[in-house]
């Protein structure tokens, strides 16, 4: 479901939670990790009966969340039999809901964020520091179910070690999402805004820009939940930074109308 090539959807996601902020740090904290920090993580503290107890309880929790296919695919059904559109009748359930869920979540830290953590061998890859990536992920988790016991040994570590969050290489396009004015009208993103996400992630990805990107997208996402706190922003704001991130990233190779078309809608509404 979540990728770093596919990183909006994650940013989609974390925007229809309350703890958005919060787990956009984790993961920047765990995108600037390198081999020594995820060395000294292997060997750092941790209780691994009580932390699988504790992960499966998040994830329990979290598997009662209602997620945006299954609730579509049951408004489907009710509108069919009372011959109402299903997009209608789900609309404000659909708005709140993510597409992926922690499990999710989960293996996008796993897999892609904490790729340091593996040695590979073709298609076969073998966990190098397999504690690491149980203190990381446990940290992430926790911060998306705000269960501070399961969060401890990372937060300790990140304390202990002073990590900070990984920089954003294109600065200048998240301080613009972060003065996007709470009270703007926001038009509704065009019928091509797919088309021309879908172009920039390829950019992004040829381009080999893909942690970067993801870097980016995350203290935008933080920038925007800041601007619009204490209410969640609304998914048109999200799509319009998303894209105006992803055009900053890609702009020496996008072509020039998609480039504007992608930035303008947010440059037009921030001083």
């Amino acid at each position: 479901m979540y990728s770093l090539v596919n990183v909006a959807t994650l940013v989609r996601d974390l925007a229809r939670t309350p703890r958005a902020a919060s787990v956009a740090t984790e993961l920047l904290r765990a995108l600037a990790l390198d081999a020594d920090a995820l060395a000294s993580l292997d060997r750092s503290s941790y209780d691994e009966r009580r932390q699988a107890e504790r992960r499966a309880q998040a994830l329990a929790r979290d598997a009662t969340t209602p997620r945006a296919l299954a609730v579509l695919a049951a408004a489907r059904g009710f509108a069919d039999d009372l011959g109402i559109d299903a997009y209608s009748a789900a609309v404000d359930v659909l708005e709140r809901a993510s597409l992926g869920d922690l499990t999710d979540l989960q293996a996008f830290v796993r897999r892609d964020v904490l790729t340091g953590a593996w040695e590979t061998a073709g298609d076969v890859a073998i966990a190098r520091w397999p504690r690491a990536l149980d203190v990381v992920s446990d940290g992430i988790l926790a911060a998306y179910d705000g269960d501070t016991d399961l969060g401890e040994p990372w937060r300790r570590w990140c304390r202990d070690n002073e990590l900070q969050p990984a920089d954003a290489a294109w600065p200048e396009v998240v301080a613009r999402v972060g003065s996007l004015p709470a009270d703007a009208p926001l038009p509704p993103a065009p019928a091509q805004w797919a088309t021309r996400m879908h172009e920039a992630c390829w950019a992004v990805h040829t381009t080999g820009r893909e942690r970067a990107a993801t870097v980016t997208q995350l203290h935008a996402l933080v920038a925007l939940t800041e601007a619009y706190a204490p209410e969640l922003p609304p998914l048109r704001a999200v799509s319009m930074a998303t894209a105006a991130v992803f055009a900053a990233v890609v702009a020496d190779v996008l072509d020039t109308d998609t480039h504007h078309a992608m930035s303008d809608p947010l440059l037009s509404l921030v001083p």
